[in-house]
Protein backbone atom coordinates (compact mmCIF):
# COMPACT_ATOMS: atom_id res chain seq x y z
CA UNK A 1 0.00 0.00 0.00
CA UNK A 2 2.63 2.34 0.72
CA UNK A 3 4.43 1.91 -3.05
CA UNK A 4 1.15 2.54 -4.19
CA UNK A 5 0.61 5.94 -2.33
CA UNK A 6 3.96 6.89 -2.99
CA UNK A 7 3.93 6.47 -6.91
CA UNK A 8 -0.06 8.14 -6.73
CA UNK A 9 1.64 11.10 -4.99
CA UNK A 10 4.45 10.95 -7.11
CA UNK A 11 2.17 11.10 -10.53
CA UNK A 12 0.31 14.14 -8.59
CA UNK A 13 2.97 15.61 -8.13
CA UNK A 14 4.61 15.54 -11.77
CA UNK A 15 1.22 16.97 -12.78
CA UNK A 16 1.91 20.05 -10.98
CA UNK A 17 5.61 20.57 -12.29
CA UNK A 18 4.04 20.24 -16.00
CA UNK A 19 0.89 22.42 -15.13
CA UNK A 20 3.17 25.48 -13.45
CA UNK A 21 5.85 24.64 -17.03
CA UNK A 22 2.61 25.19 -18.77
CA UNK A 23 1.80 28.51 -17.49
CA UNK A 24 5.16 30.14 -17.75
CA UNK A 25 5.79 29.11 -21.35
CA UNK A 26 4.58 31.62 -24.22
CA UNK A 27 0.67 30.11 -25.68
CA UNK A 28 1.66 31.32 -29.19
CA UNK A 29 4.94 30.48 -31.47
CA UNK A 30 5.94 32.84 -33.71
CA UNK A 31 8.09 33.00 -36.84
CA UNK A 32 10.92 35.62 -37.77
CA UNK A 33 9.61 39.05 -38.63
CA UNK A 34 9.22 38.60 -42.31
CA UNK A 35 6.40 36.13 -41.56
CA UNK A 36 3.08 37.67 -40.56
CA UNK A 37 0.90 37.26 -37.60
CA UNK A 38 -2.85 35.96 -37.74
CA UNK A 39 -3.93 38.83 -35.74
CA UNK A 40 -2.49 42.58 -34.76
CA UNK A 41 -0.44 43.02 -31.74
CA UNK A 42 0.53 39.45 -30.63
CA UNK A 43 3.68 39.67 -29.11
CA UNK A 44 7.17 39.46 -31.00
CA UNK A 45 9.86 37.12 -30.99
CA UNK A 46 12.37 39.86 -31.47
CA UNK A 47 11.78 42.91 -29.29
CA UNK A 48 14.17 45.35 -31.10
CA UNK A 49 12.27 45.34 -34.35
CA UNK A 50 10.36 48.26 -32.91
CA UNK A 51 13.46 50.44 -32.17
CA UNK A 52 14.71 49.12 -35.58
CA UNK A 53 11.24 50.53 -37.31
CA UNK A 54 11.76 53.76 -35.59
CA UNK A 55 15.33 54.16 -36.48
CA UNK A 56 14.32 53.36 -40.78
CA UNK A 57 11.49 55.33 -40.69
CA UNK A 58 11.40 58.24 -38.95
CA UNK A 59 15.17 59.04 -38.25
CA UNK A 60 15.45 62.46 -36.62
CA UNK A 61 18.59 63.65 -38.77
CA UNK A 62 16.21 63.22 -42.68
CA UNK A 63 16.42 66.53 -44.96
CA UNK A 64 13.56 68.29 -44.84
CA UNK A 65 13.73 68.88 -48.27
CA UNK A 66 13.56 67.03 -51.66
CA UNK A 67 16.99 67.64 -52.63
CA UNK A 68 18.91 64.40 -53.89
CA UNK A 69 22.35 65.69 -52.95
CA UNK A 70 21.54 65.31 -49.39
CA UNK A 71 19.09 62.96 -49.46
CA UNK A 72 22.18 60.50 -51.19
CA UNK A 73 24.62 62.14 -48.53
CA UNK A 74 21.87 60.98 -45.72
CA UNK A 75 21.36 56.90 -47.21
CA UNK A 76 25.34 56.42 -46.98
CA UNK A 77 25.75 57.52 -44.14
CA UNK A 78 22.94 55.75 -42.79
CA UNK A 79 24.34 52.88 -44.58
CA UNK A 80 20.66 52.26 -46.09
CA UNK A 81 21.97 51.12 -49.45
CA UNK A 82 20.80 47.13 -48.72
CA UNK A 83 16.81 48.41 -49.72
CA UNK A 84 16.11 49.31 -52.88
CA UNK A 85 12.97 51.20 -51.71
CA UNK A 86 12.35 52.90 -48.56
CA UNK A 87 10.23 55.59 -46.95
CA UNK A 88 10.80 57.78 -44.24
CA UNK A 89 8.19 59.77 -42.34
CA UNK A 90 8.78 62.65 -40.57
CA UNK A 91 9.88 62.31 -37.17
CA UNK A 92 7.75 65.14 -36.03
CA UNK A 93 4.74 62.70 -36.77
CA UNK A 94 5.99 59.42 -34.47
CA UNK A 95 3.11 59.96 -31.56
CA UNK A 96 0.34 59.77 -34.77
CA UNK A 97 2.64 56.66 -36.68
CA UNK A 98 2.96 54.77 -33.41
CA UNK A 99 -0.69 55.38 -32.66
CA UNK A 100 -1.78 53.28 -35.99
CA UNK A 101 -1.28 50.73 -33.28
CA UNK A 102 -4.04 51.56 -31.47
CA UNK A 103 -8.03 50.86 -32.18
CA UNK A 104 -8.20 54.78 -32.19
CA UNK A 105 -5.40 55.29 -34.94
CA UNK A 106 -5.83 52.19 -37.30
CA UNK A 107 -8.06 49.35 -38.35
CA UNK A 108 -7.01 45.90 -38.97
CA UNK A 109 -6.58 45.24 -42.97
CA UNK A 110 -4.87 41.63 -43.05
CA UNK A 111 -3.35 39.09 -40.80
CA UNK A 112 -1.22 41.66 -38.34
CA UNK A 113 -1.27 44.99 -40.94
CA UNK A 114 -3.26 47.61 -39.89
CA UNK A 115 -4.35 50.70 -41.89
CA UNK A 116 -4.05 54.64 -40.59
CA UNK A 117 -7.23 56.41 -40.43
CA UNK A 118 -5.61 59.36 -41.12
CA UNK A 119 -3.21 60.25 -44.41
CA UNK A 120 0.53 60.72 -43.60
CA UNK A 121 3.02 62.48 -45.79
CA UNK A 122 6.03 60.65 -46.22
CA UNK A 123 8.66 60.54 -48.93
CA UNK A 124 9.63 57.60 -50.80
CA UNK A 125 13.50 56.45 -51.64
CA UNK A 126 14.19 54.01 -54.68
CA UNK A 127 18.40 53.27 -54.73
CA UNK A 128 20.16 50.94 -57.20
CA UNK A 129 21.40 48.76 -54.69
CA UNK A 130 24.77 47.75 -56.65
CA UNK A 131 25.93 51.68 -56.21
CA UNK A 132 23.86 53.45 -54.26
CA UNK A 133 22.84 56.14 -56.33
CA UNK A 134 19.27 57.65 -55.96
CA UNK A 135 16.65 56.59 -58.69
CA UNK A 136 13.62 58.18 -58.00
CA UNK A 137 12.62 60.80 -54.67
CA UNK A 138 9.44 61.67 -54.55
CA UNK A 139 6.79 62.88 -51.22
CA UNK A 140 3.83 60.34 -51.13
CA UNK A 141 0.65 61.65 -49.28
CA UNK A 142 -1.30 58.08 -48.49
CA UNK A 143 -2.91 56.04 -45.69
CA UNK A 144 0.09 54.05 -43.62
CA UNK A 145 0.15 50.23 -43.97
CA UNK A 146 1.81 48.92 -41.07
CA UNK A 147 2.71 45.92 -39.36
CA UNK A 148 2.14 45.96 -35.20
CA UNK A 149 3.42 43.07 -32.64
CA UNK A 150 3.56 43.34 -28.87
CA UNK A 151 6.56 44.87 -27.90
CA UNK A 152 7.09 45.33 -24.04
CA UNK A 153 2.79 44.91 -23.55
CA UNK A 154 2.05 47.77 -26.01
CA UNK A 155 0.82 47.62 -29.86
CA UNK A 156 3.82 48.86 -31.82
CA UNK A 157 4.50 49.49 -35.56
CA UNK A 158 7.34 46.78 -36.61
CA UNK A 159 7.26 47.31 -40.41
CA UNK A 160 6.23 49.46 -43.19
CA UNK A 161 4.04 48.08 -46.08
CA UNK A 162 3.99 50.01 -49.41
CA UNK A 163 0.29 50.98 -50.11
CA UNK A 164 0.11 51.03 -54.19
CA UNK A 165 -3.01 50.63 -54.60
CA UNK A 166 -3.66 54.03 -52.27
CA UNK A 167 -6.28 51.64 -49.99
CA UNK A 168 -8.02 53.52 -47.55
CA UNK A 169 -9.68 52.47 -44.36
CA UNK A 170 -13.32 50.83 -43.81
CA UNK A 171 -14.97 51.50 -40.22
CA UNK A 172 -17.30 49.38 -41.41
CA UNK A 173 -15.70 45.98 -42.62
CA UNK A 174 -12.77 46.16 -40.73
CA UNK A 175 -12.13 45.88 -37.01
CA UNK A 176 -10.00 48.40 -34.98
CA UNK A 177 -6.32 47.36 -34.61
CA UNK A 178 -6.09 45.28 -31.50
CA UNK A 179 -5.52 41.79 -30.11
CA UNK A 180 -9.40 40.37 -30.72
CA UNK A 181 -10.59 40.11 -27.15
CA UNK A 182 -12.00 36.37 -27.54
CA UNK A 183 -8.97 35.24 -28.56
CA UNK A 184 -7.09 36.47 -26.03
CA UNK A 185 -9.89 35.16 -23.35
CA UNK A 186 -10.27 31.61 -24.67
CA UNK A 187 -6.39 31.44 -24.64
CA UNK A 188 -6.47 32.10 -21.09
CA UNK A 189 -9.57 29.83 -20.17
CA UNK A 190 -9.06 27.27 -22.18
CA UNK A 191 -5.04 25.65 -20.75
CA UNK A 192 -7.06 26.40 -17.43
CA UNK A 193 -9.53 23.74 -17.98
CA UNK A 194 -7.72 21.65 -19.99
CA UNK A 195 -5.05 20.47 -17.23
CA UNK A 196 -8.00 20.69 -14.50
CA UNK A 197 -9.82 17.85 -16.44
CA UNK A 198 -6.25 16.17 -15.86
CA UNK A 199 -5.45 17.07 -12.77
CA UNK A 200 -8.35 16.63 -11.02
CA UNK A 201 -8.99 12.39 -12.01
CA UNK A 202 -5.18 11.56 -11.15
CA UNK A 203 -5.37 13.77 -7.69
CA UNK A 204 -9.28 12.28 -6.63
CA UNK A 205 -7.69 8.53 -5.87
CA UNK A 206 -4.98 9.85 -3.90
CA UNK A 207 -7.38 12.35 -1.74
CA UNK A 208 -9.90 9.46 -0.97
CA UNK A 209 -6.91 7.31 0.45
CA UNK A 210 -6.24 9.69 2.82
Amino acid sequence: MPCVSGCIQAAVALCVLLFLRHLSAPTEQHGDQNKRHPHPCMTSSRPSSYHTFLKRHLPQDQPDSLDQNQWQAFIAEHKFCHRPTQSFLRHEDQQQVVGVCSPDGGRTLEDNLCISGRNFTFVTVRIRKNTCEIKKLKRETKHLILACDDIDDTCRPVHFEGNPEDLKPDKNRQPPCERPRSRVSSEAELPMAGWASVLFPLSLPWLLWH
